[in-house]
């Protein structure tokens, strides 16, 4: 895999639906890094499509980015909170 990404291994015979999605995502993100690398702001076309992918595991996730100028981008997933 690229740029010494790894996913863990998952037998998949005891793969839940939730499993089955999330390992999709993190196959689908190691695919598409570069278009991670280059994202500078959330109104780029990518940032809609690598939301719905994330949506796909779970429908309150969000995602955010560091700098593109930092040394090390950091991908964060997040939880959109929703109150009673």
């Amino acid at each position: 895999m690229e740029r010494g990404l790894k996913l863990n291994a998952i037998r998949i015979d005891r793969m839940t639906q939730a499993d089955i999605r999330i390992r999709a995502f993190w196959e689908w993100f190691v695919d598409h890094r570069t278009e991670f690398d280059s994202l500078s702001k959330p109104e780029e076309p990518f940032w809609e499509v690598a939301l719905e992918q994330i949506k796909k595991v779970d429908e309150r996730f969000w995602i955010e980015l560091s700098a593109i100028g930092d040394p090390i981008r950091e991908f964060i997933v997040t939880a959109a909170a929703y109150l009673a």
